[in-house]
C-alpha cells in the first residue's frame, strides 16, 4: 500500500536559493508517513493507548532537483522492509513526471515508558502496511556507517525554542534539518546545495533544553556534523553539496 499527497510550495517553504528548506522537506515526509501509520492502525493515538510509539532513527535522501516556489509536488511513500527491529519506509517525491527527491527512514519501535526498543516480530507490520518494491538505494543506504570521531573545524552554539519540541517531550526529528541549515549558514554561507544527506539520531534532545552544540568538518567530498551537549550525541550525519 502507497499513500500519497500533493503540496504546493509557497515563498514561506524555501531559503534564499529559492529551494525548499530541509526542516519543510522532512515535515512533509513525516506528515505523509503519520497519515499512513493512521490508515493502517499504527498511528501515535492508537500506538499510545499500548505503550509504544515510533522513533526515527535514520535518515537518508538523494536529490535530482530541489523543489522550488510554486511546484506543485507529489509525495509518495510506503513499507519497503523490515527486520526484527527495523523498519523502512521509502519516499519519491516528483513534479509533473520528473522525480525531484528519493529518501529512506528507518524506524524503531520504543516502550514509552521504559524508554526500551522493542521488538517489531509479532507486530506484522508487513501485512498491514504492506510491502512496495524499493526505491532508494538501499545497499549502498545500509552500508553507510557514520564516524563517531569527528575532528571538528567548525562548531556554533543552538539555541532551542519552545517550539522545536513535540507531542513526545523531546525535539522533533524534523528540527535537526534545521539546526544544520543553520550550521551550515554559519561555516559555507547560504548558496550550499544538497546532493545528500544522511543522518543518525542518538540521544533525544529532552524539553527544558536550552541550548546544544553543533560541529562540522569536511572530509574529502563530503561533510560530517554532529549534534551535542557536552559527551552526550544527539545526532550525527553526513551530506554532499551539488
Amino acid at each position: 500500500m502507497k499513500i500519497e499527497q500533493t503540496y504546493k510550495i509557497g515563498y514561506v517553504d524555501v531559503d534564499l536559493n529559492n529551494t525548499i528548506r530541509p526542516r519543510v522537506l522532512m515535515k512533509l515526509f513525516q506528515d505523509v508517513a503519520t497519515v499512513h501509520s493512521e490508515k493502517v492502525g499504527f498511528g501515535y493515538t492508537s500506538l499510545k493507548a499500548r505503550g509504544k510509539a515510533w522513533v526515527l532513527y535514520q535518515m537518508g535522501i538523494h536529490v535530482h532537483r530541489m523543489p522550488a516556489v510554486d511546484d506543485e509536488i507529489r509525495i509518495q511513500s510506503w513499507h519497503a522492509k523490515e527486520d526484527r527491529l527495523m523498519a523502512s519506509r521509502d519516499y519519491l517525491v516528483t513534479c509533473g513526471n520528473g522525480p525531484l527527491v528519493s529518501a529512506r527512514g528507518v524506524w524503531l519501535m520504543i516502550d514509552i515508558q521504559k524508554n526500551k526498543l522493542l521488538r517489531l516480530t509479532g507486530e506484522n507490520i508487513s501485512e498491514y502496511y504492506t510491502v512496495e518494491p524499493p526505491i532508494f538505494d538501499g545497499p549502498t543506504f545500509d552500508a553507510w556507517n557514520p564516524s563517531l570521531m569527528l575532528e571538528l573545524t567548525h562548531t556554533c552554539p543552538i539555541v532551542l525554542r519552545p517550539s522545536d519540541f513535540d507531542i513526545l517531550g523531546h525535539v522533533n526529528n524534523a528540527v535537526y534539518f534545521e539546526y544544520l541549515e543553520i550550521l551550515i549558514h554559519e561555516v559555507l554561507g547560504d548558496s550550499v546545495r544538497f546532493k545528500s544527506l544522511h543522518m543518525q539520531y542518538s540521544k533525544e534532545i529532552p524539553a527544558g533544553t536550552r541550548e546544544i552544540q553543533a560541529g562540522l568538518q569536511q572530509r574529502e567530498d563530503r561533510f560530517a556534523f554532529k549534534f551535542f551537549s557536552g559527551k552526550m550525541m544527539h545526532a550525527i550525519g553526513d551530506f554532499q553539496i551539488a
